[in-house]
């Protein structure tokens, strides 16, 4: 019997309460052995019947509307084949604020926030409060939008291969209250881009191309293969971006990249041989190289 056929059978056998879906909900991702299984089933039940997390747990005994309960199924099935709850649920918290994802943007990670943590960390010192922001390959837009939030006189230019993600990233830019201050623009890298930036920042593909589907299948089955593929050796994003980026820079300028764990020696050589000094290599939370940062002379 298919999972579909069974939650509904299991449905139909009892008028179900919320709190009653959740358990049922909670016990079978428990059985699947979810790494989250309490709070997966949390979200999914809250956003299926439209509830709180406190209305939830207030009010456990509420009688389940029969659509609530047919698309509380319907996440579960997906969420059991492999789409992550913020796939399901269209929004991922970044840097403590929710940020809406679709199919056509990258599902933020932790591991991402590395980022911000570096920039903010240089703001006053070798970056100006009123510095001038280039965001490549933006996608549903975390780096502009936070650090334009973080930094009220900052202003950015957010860019995308994607015209689907860069209307993702202007609403969450809106949402936030930046958008005022961030201009969106669809471009495939340095393609027709003018001007100079105090920083840049990317997050790019960087997986090389036989790796993705050794991905865990939130990663490799529904993030945007494009958004992932780094060519053969996982470098071709970071060789276009450091040999154009100094024609964007003004001097004295930073250059920050998001880089695999495996990939500091080789995006490092990369930035010195195309001008850049190397000003540090960054760890994440998990101690991996996550990020490298340079500077243009």
């Amino acid at each position: 019997m298919s999972e579909r056929r069974t939650l509904a059978r299991d449905r139909s056998d009892r008028q179900e309460t919320v709190g009653a879906l959740y358990r049922r909900v909670r016990d079978r991702f428990r059985q699947s052995r979810l790494t989250t299984p309490d709070l997966d089933a949390r979200r999914l039940v809250c956003h299926a019947t439209g509830l709180s997390t406190a209305g939830l747990v207030a009010d456990p005994d509420r009688q389940l509307d029969a659509e609530d309960g047919i698309r509380a199924d319907d996440l579960v099935v997906r969420r059991l084949a492999g789409e992550s709850v913020a796939r399901l649920t269209g929004e991922r918290d970044f840097w403590g604020r929710p940020f809406e994802i679709t199919a056509e943007t990258l599902e933020p990670r932790p591991d991402t926030e590395t980022l911000i943590e570096v920039v903010l960390s240089r703001v006053g010192a070798e970056l100006a409060p009123h510095a001038t922001v280039l965001d490549i390959g933006t996608g549903s837009g975390i780096l502009a939008t936070t650090l334009l939030a973080e930094c009220s006189r900052m202003t950015a230019l957010a860019i995308d291969i994607s015209p689907d993600a860069i209307a993702v990233a202007r609403r969450n830019a809106d949402r936030h209250g930046v958008g005022g201050r961030c201009r969106f623009a669809c471009m495939s890298y340095f393609d027709a881009l003018s001007g100079r930036f105090d920083l840049i920042v990317s997050n790019p593909p960087y997986i090389p191309t036989a790796d993705i589907e050794t991905l865990a299948p939130e990663v490799a089955g529904h993030d945007p293969r494009i958004a992932l593929d780094g060519g053969a050796d996982g470098h071709t994003a970071f060789r276009r971006i450091f040999s154009q980026a100094h024609s964007h820079l003004n001097p004295g300028g930073l250059l920050l990249v998001e880089i695999g764990f495996d990939q500091a020696g080789t995006v490092s050589d990369l930035a010195r041989t195309n001008g850049f000094a190397v000003r540090s290599t960054v760890k994440d939370l998990e101690g991996r190289d996550r990020a490298v940062l340079a500077l243009l002379p």
